[in-house]
């Protein structure tokens, strides 16, 4: 029987990492009513993936750093200590003060430990000297005092063995130097070399060709099989031990002016010597559920695992929704076990501006997060420099270490070649929205949002993001049908659209803090008043063959001789604050923004429904863009669900545009309100 001064968890979680407050977040997702125990001795989380741009300037190391009970999810009670022993046959861990506490179930992800000393003299000399790392917060800073202040010489940056925390990270912090130095340009004076312990420069063959057109650009020599085993600091000396082919060693010594190291890493020590670990001192885990082999009531995921994916914050984020899910079926709350595929994303960042966007699975399988068109992970690319430096760091702080579960769902199964009876309903599903979008101009992302709920059971969190990919995808050939047609205002488009872009990341920095449930209430209620009145304003055009007079003066009116909007002052304003209400509503709410445009454009402008139903559609599909780049690279959008929803999205909206030549600009109006009206029910009850 157990001993009565044991507290005993339902579930346990170690580590409050980025792999544990996404665990904490995705159980609590799926059932609030858990009680979840977390344990971490830190009083700070920091975003380790920032130090990289830290260590070139970009980034500040204060803003790579939080408290870490303002991230600790509400309901998690957080027990602020170390652990010091495990026990797995009792269910029991012991901590560093003593207490016992026991579990039902274990989470295991404390993270690896940097292990300086293994390098002599390594530790006396850090932050002197010229010897730097990205790995720790308090010398990010040096280094780029170290690159800024370097004017010739030779700069060193080292690999250790795998496995590390991201296998990229070495050589990021040796690319932006010596972008910088080759701007400025010191580059020739300054001689760069890179001691790798490996035998290959990057994991994954295709990323190796991108990688290595930087290499002779910066005319970095390359340095494999060599391993740093000390360091002489006030010397400026590097000494490193290169195995042979006979199997003997030979040491090699080299100076420095400046000197980058990446550490050994290995396992806590109060892991390594634990039950759970393997002979390498490893959390034990299968590699697809994540659970201990020996002890079922175990769980681990993040940098501490034997797994053989990336030791990166994209791999926790992947396997923290599979770890909830199983932990459930252990408990007999789900029957299902999720599985995790091994993905693992790396960012290498090669120039200041541009990323080579290295994301594969298990074997080093290739598994890009978007088509190719957009974004082919294997050159280097402004857009992945933009989604480092602005999309990732909200998405992690806002996102996975939020208290939010945007992990979406575990990969159970994949893709088959052929349409199962799921993805041929979701293509139904999508063709109502496609002939909504036709025949109103919005509609599509606030009604997708139900659809995908109640057709095919997603949740509200995983059903938002595809609902934007299909109506954006839909929106955008509907805008360039209406472009052919001359009825789109391009430039009233474009500007409402830059707005929006921009209100976007408030609205999803706002979704974060502010309760949905009253937001999409309040959100129903006002769709609903603007609705009704649109109908009835339709209604009573269609009676007497006319629109009813208008006394006040419109602020956007046609130009009728060039056909064109005359861009007045209250005209700005009135496309201003259109741009502001769709761009909140896409970032708060997951919808387009068509339910702001329609009425606003009506309202303030002269422009024929028809004109207005193309013109919100264009905006519609260039708001939607950044919702969909930001959910795909997040990992929440589900393309076996969505590819089939978008494409049933084309086919209505080409039927819908088909059908809206016959129908006048009033009956247009009506079912765009019948639509809103539907649309707000559907949105109130979908958040009940």
């Amino acid at each position: 029987m157990m001993n009565a001064s044991i507290t005993t968890c339902q579930i346990l979680i170690v580590g409050g990492g980025a792999a544990g407050i996404a665990t904490a977040a995705s159980l609590l997702a799926r059932d609030a009513a858990l009680q979840i125990t977390l344990v971490d001795p830190a009083d700070t989380h920091y975003y380790q993936p920032g130090w990289t741009m830290v260590g070139a300037g970009i980034f500040t190391p204060q803003s790579t750093a939080r408290s870490m009970a303002s991230l600790i999810p509400t309901g998690v009670q957080w027990i602020k200590a170390a652990v010091a022993t495990f026990e797995p046959q009792h269910n029991t861990l012991t901590l560093a003060d003593g207490r016992t506490l026991g579990y039902q179930q274990l989470v295991v992800c404390p993270g690896l430990k940097l292990d300086w000393a293994a390098i002599d003299g390594l530790v006396e000399t850090l932050g002197a000297n010229g010897v730097t790392s990205n790995y720790r917060y308090d010398l990010a800073p040096y280094t780029w005092k170290l690159v800024q202040g370097l004017k010739q010489g030779r700069a060193l940056f080292t690999q250790p063995p795998m496995p590390i925390k991201c296998a990229g990270a070495p050589q990021k912090a040796m690319y932006l130097s010596c972008d910088h130095w080759l701007k400025t340009g010191r580059l020739a004076q300054i001689n760069t070399q890179f001691f790798n312990a490996g035998g290959v420069l990057f994991g994954v063959a295709d990323y190796v060709p991108a990688l290595m057109k930087y290499i002779e650009r910066y005319a970095i020599d390359l340095k494999f099989s060599h391993r740093l085993v000390a360091v002489d600091g006030p010397g400026k000396r590097a000494t490193f031990v290169c195995p042979q082919a006979d199997g003997s060693s030979e040491t090699v010594e080299h100076s420095f002016e400046m000197l980058h190291v990446v550490p050994p890493q290995i396992a806590p020590d109060f892991i390594r010597s634990s039950p759970l670990a393997d002979p390498a001192g490893w959390v034990d885990v299968d590699p697809a559920t994540l659970r201990h082999r020996q002890f079922a009531n175990v769980h681990a995921l993040g940098d501490a695992t034997n797994t053989s994916n990336a030791k990166t914050a994209a791999a926790a984020r992947k396997q923290a929704p599979v770890v909830a899910n199983n932990v459930l079926v252990a408990l007999g709350r789900l029957s299902e076990s999720a599985v995790y595929d091994g993905y693992g994303s790396c960012p290498l960042t090669v120039e200041k501006g541009r990323i080579v966007l290295a994301e594969f699975t298990y074997g080093g399988k290739v598994a890009p997060s978007f088509p190719r068109w957009l974004l082919d992970g294997r050159q280097p690319t402004r857009l992945a420099w933009w989604l480092k430096e602005r999309v990732l760091p909200v998405l992690y702080w806002h996102g996975m270490a939020c208290s939010r579960d945007v992990n979406g769902w575990p990969n159970r199964k994949r893709l088959t070649p052929g349409m199962d009876e799921h993805q041929l309903l979701g293509v139904g599903l999508g063709a109502i929205i496609g002939v909504v979008l036709a025949l109103t101009g919005a509609g599509g992302g606030i009604l997708a949002v139900p659809l995908l709920v109640f057709g095919l059971g997603l949740s509200i969190v995983e059903a938002a993001p595809v609902g934007l990919l299909a109506v954006g995808l839909a929106a955008g050939i509907g805008a360039v049908l209406g472009l052919r047609q001359g009825i789109v205002r391009y430039r009233a488009a474009g500007y409402i659209a830059s707005i929006g872009v921009l209100m976007a990341p408030l609205g999803l920095w706002l979704a974060h803090r502010l309760p949905n449930t009253p937001l999409a209430l309040v959100f129903s209620v006002v769709l609903l008043y603007a609705c009704t009145r649109m109908f009835i304003r339709a209604s009573r055009e269609l009676r007497h063959g006319q629109p009813p007079p208008r006394a006040e003066m419109l602020p956007c009116v046609l130009n009728p001789l060039q056909g064109r909007l005359r861009w007045t002052m209250p005209c700005l304003r009135a496309l201003t604050l259109t741009g502001v209400g769709s761009g909140l509503l896409s970032g708060l709410l997951g919808v387009g923004g068509g339910f702001v445009i329609i009425p606003a454009l009506t309202r303030y402008s002269d422009l024929g429904m028809k004109s207005v139903v193309a013109t919100s559609l264009a905006v519609i599909a260039l708001v939607s863009t950044g919702s969909v780049i930001t959910a795909s690279l997040s990992g929440v959008m589900h393309w076996t669900v969505g590819a089939p929803f978008a494409l049933g999205a084309v086919i209505g909206l080409i039927v819908g545009r088909q059908v809206a030549r016959y129908l006048a600009g009033p009956r247009l109006q009506q079912l765009f309100a019948v639509c809103g009206i539907v649309a707000a029910f559907m949105l109130a009850l979908s958040v009940r």
